[in-house]
């Protein structure tokens, strides 16, 4: 049961972000449900919810990612880097 819920720290294009993973149960099927945010940096945060415990991080990051690139904090070949793993 610990392994569903998670919380660390990763850098993002130079900054140290904060994420946190949640379990949901929807219709009666597991989730897993990522939020990241970077401190003192944007305050942009990136979502992601899916039934992959090992894929979520990754689709939070592309959600946060995303979100910069839209606003036009990064230039799109920074985003790419990220979008494309």
């Amino acid at each position: 049961m610990v392994r569903l819920w998670g919380s660390d720290e990763l850098e993002l294009l130079g900054h140290l972000c904060n994420y946190n993973v949640t379990p949901k149960i929807i219709r009666w099927r597991l989730y897993y449900k990522g939020v990241l945010w970077c401190p003192g940096w944007l305050p942009f945060r990136g979502e992601a919810l899916t039934r992959s415990r090992s894929d979520v991080v990754g689709q939070t990051v592309k959600d946060f990612i995303t979100k910069v690139h839209n606003s036009g904090y990064i230039k799109e070949d920074e985003a790419r880097k990220w979008l494309k793993n």
